[in-house]
């Protein structure tokens, strides 16, 4: 069932670290860039699913669909980092400087 496999580690287990990182880190979700990784890794978790279940019967003509959904999986995941590098931290320096997470 490669199709199960690929929702539980994409879907349930990524989003999960994402949304750890957003608690331990809640300035990283002012704007906009988290709801658009949100909507992107979504988005691109059903594209890619609808494309490896296509796939799985032997039609290979699904395959972009499939790597489209990845490309979708990839922008989400680099709206992450775009955040970590994009904005100053202290000193000036473009590397963003996270403080001591909080636990509540």
């Amino acid at each position: 069932m490669p199709v199960h496999a690929h929702i539980n580690v994409l879907d349930w287990v990524s989003l999960s670290l994402f949304g750890v990182f957003y608690k331990l880190w809640p300035e990283a979700t002012e704007g906009s860039l988290a709801g658009l990784q949100f909507g992107l890794f979504n988005a691109g978790t059903v594209v890619q699913a609808i494309g490896v279940t296509l796939i799985l019967p032997g039609d290979k003509s699904f395959a972009p669909v499939a790597a489209g959904g990845s490309a979708l999986l990839i922008l989400g995941m680099l709206c992450l980092r775009f955040w970590s590098i994009a904005t100053p931290g202290r000193e000036g320096t473009t590397q963003r400087t996270l403080r001591k997470p909080t636990v509540s």
